[in-house]
């Protein structure tokens, strides 16, 4: 896809203004009260969840094993400071896979292609197999989009998934229920790939973080209700909306329905962008009762709710010029991109690290450096469990 084109703002979900930095302790379990301030989310549209059936293995094409410079040309950060690289040095590897008529799948939209980053060696602490996460890019943006936030977080010692489905577009978009199937079967591929393909012996597919923005967030969402192997979610600015004209169904769940229905818990941090309720157009990018907040009170167990002040639905993607054409359509305020890209990569190596290696990452989801972005405005809001 053209680096240019804006992200899918028409389905894409962010909060309403949050005025003052709040910092609410959220109980577990289902009396959860919405933190001060917050705006309360329209009632969920709940629909049954579906039994799933197991994603039967599927046909891989070699991956092509190219070693590339690292994804971000600088020096390895502080040890254990998550606002910076990690200590491994990167390569990329690229593929294709065909998702499997399981998936709901239909036409180009079952060719999947995908790139990997990970560690080019280990060191002392981290060695390979590495854990894995699949990060899901919003609607009609390339997965290219987030290629150095994958870089981030593979080089603290992950394999790090990005996809794009073949040929998607507006006219040509994939369900959402089958984009959380196809997730799974991605899964599958890596898992196949680490026993007897050019990953073998590099990536733990049992240890799964699922990440995503906008649309992706909704599908990392979802993919985690019905994958055991998931053990932790990062949505930046989820967006939990079927397409413009649609109601909520079987293929267009609602995640945070399925969430609230799901008997075990989804470990979740949910980053929100304050003025990503805005439109240039008359229609809001994400409607208030489709945006972060729905995620973040539907999901069970540990979780971190973070609104970024002033914060515009596309500032998460890598680029400025990407970020610059979404503010044609869902405007930002006065916070910077690489102010909103610095703390989103900070809480998904820090939620990825406690989730998948039960590291104590207090300092970042509970302590200083998280009440600092607080007093200094970066963060206009804060929930957590």
């Amino acid at each position: 896809m053209r680096r240019h084109v804006a992200l899918p703002l028409l389905l894409l979900a962010c909060s309403q203004t949050v005025s003052t930095a709040v910092t609410t302790d959220v109980p577990r379990g289902d009396d959860r009260p919405v933190a001060q301030d917050a705006a309360t989310p329209a009632p969920d549209v709940v629909t049954a969840a579906q039994d799933v059936a197991p994603v039967e293995d599927v046909p891989t094409t070699p991956l092509e094993d190219v070693p590339v410079a690292p994804v971000e040309d600088v020096p390895p950060g502080a040890p254990g400071d998550y606002t910076g690289n990690g200590p491994l040095p990167l390569r990329t590897v690229q593929g294709m896979f065909t998702a499997p008529p399981s998936t709901g799948c239909r036409g180009t939209l079952c060719n999947v292609v995908v790139s990997v980053t990970l560690p080019a060696r280990g060191t002392e602490g981290r060695m390979a197999p590495w854990p894995l996460a699949v990060f899901s890019s919003g609607f009609s943006t390339p997965s290219s989009a987030y290629a150095v936030t994958a870089g981030r977080l593979a080089s603290w010692g992950y394999v790090v998934v990005r996809y794009d489905l073949q040929g998607e577009s507006f006219l040509n978009a994939s369900t959402h229920a089958s984009l959380a199937a196809t997730h799974g079967a991605l899964i599958d591929w890596v898992r196949l790939q680490g026993e007897s393909g050019m990953l073998r012996g590099e990536v733990d597919a049992s240890r799964v973080l699922a990440a995503g923005h906008s649309r992706g967030g909704k599908v990392a969402a979802l993919a985690a209700t019905q994958d055991a192997r998931i053990l932790g979610v990062v949505g930046l600015d989820p967006v939990d909306a079927p397409p413009p004209l649609q109601m909520p169904s079987n293929d267009y769940p609602l995640a945070s329905a399925r969430l609230r229905a799901l008997d075990r818990e989804v470990p979740m941090v949910v980053l929100g962008a304050e003025f990503g309720g805005r439109s240039s157009f008359g229609m809001p990018c994400a409607p208030t009762q489709y945006n972060y907040v729905t995620f973040f009170d539907g999901a069970r167990g540990p979780g971190l709710e973070v609104v970024l002040r002033e914060a515009g639905h596309g500032q998460f993607v890598d680029d400025d010029r990407t970020a610059a054409a979404s503010a044609a359509l869902c405007p930002a305020g006065s916070a910077m991109n690489e102010t909103v890209r610095t703390v989103s990569r900070t809480l998904l190596v820090a939620w990825a690290e406690r989730t998948l290696r039960g590291a104590d990452v207090t300092r970042w989801v509970r302590g200083e450096w998280l009440q600092a972005r607080v007093a200094d405005r970066t963060i206009s809001s804060v929930r957590r469990r």
